[in-house]
């Protein structure tokens, strides 16, 4: 499942499946995150204190989280949380 840059609605499509695999991350499925730049779907235009990015992976409690830190705090994540929550930032030009 990929971020789509810029999408202003979040990514519920794996919501429609019931297996656990499509609700939870893996650790290589986290792991692909690294390094990921996101915001908020409810920002139309971000500014730098509103960019998060992919920092860590954790497992707790049987499951999988990635580690988003911004500019004034952290936030740990579940894969639901991620893609219904945030999308991709993009960076014109680049």
């Amino acid at each position: 499942m990929e971020f789509k840059s810029r999408v202003r609605k979040p990514v519920t499509d794996w919501e429609l499946a019931n297996d656990t695999a499509s609700r939870y991350f893996t650790w290589k499925e986290a792991t692909e995150y690294m390094q990921l730049s996101v915001h908020s779907v409810h920002v139309m235009e971000p500014t730098f204190h509103d960019i998060g990015v992919v920092v860590g992976v954790l497992h707790m409690n049987e499951e999988v989280e990635v580690v988003v830190k911004f500019h004034d705090h952290i936030k740990q994540l579940t894969k639901r949380e991620l893609l219904t929550q945030y999308v991709k930032e993009s960076f014109p030009g680049i």
